[in-house]
């Protein structure tokens, strides 16, 4: 009655990991370089790591049962591939400006998730120990 779509998911766990697996990587990757989306695609070295922690979140997904289509992070990156190249995300804002970041939320919980399920995370292991000391200093919490 409001105008609004949306949509019933028939799996829940599976449409959060899959939002989950681009977040968990966007936010730290354009916060630590500064840069938007495109700098990101465009050289090469950045490009190949942003993929590869993006495989991460996958690996830790399916290791905890979650029913990722087979093709779920290469359909991911194709997407990424096709964003707009401005795009930026809130965590980048938030590192800029001196606010608290969602790294926690993000690499962090592909950390521990992968600890725990013995799933090797080195890439979410390095982005998550570069932006911890900015995320304790920050003096506000994030705005969003």
């Amino acid at each position: 009655a409001a105008g609004v779509d949306a949509t019933v998911s028939d799996d829940i766990q599976r449409d959060l990991w899959l939002k989950f697996m681009f977040i968990a990587v966007h936010g730290p990757l354009t916060a630590l370089t500064r840069q938007p989306l495109g700098a990101i695609r465009d050289f090469p070295p950045t490009w190949q790591l942003y993929q590869a922690a993006v495989r991460e979140v996958d690996a830790v997904a399916r290791a905890r049962g979650v029913r990722l289509p087979p093709d779920a992070a290469d359909s991911l990156i194709a997407n990424v591939a096709s964003i707009a190249p401005g795009m930026r995300s809130s965590m980048a804002a938030d590192f800029e400006h001196g606010r608290r970041l969602e790294n926690e939320d993000f690499s962090g919980t592909v950390v521990r998730l992968g600890e725990a399920a013995g799933v090797p995370t080195p890439i979410h292991r390095v982005l998550y120990a570069l932006l911890g000391p900015a995320d304790r200093s920050a003096a506000t919490p994030a705005q969003y």
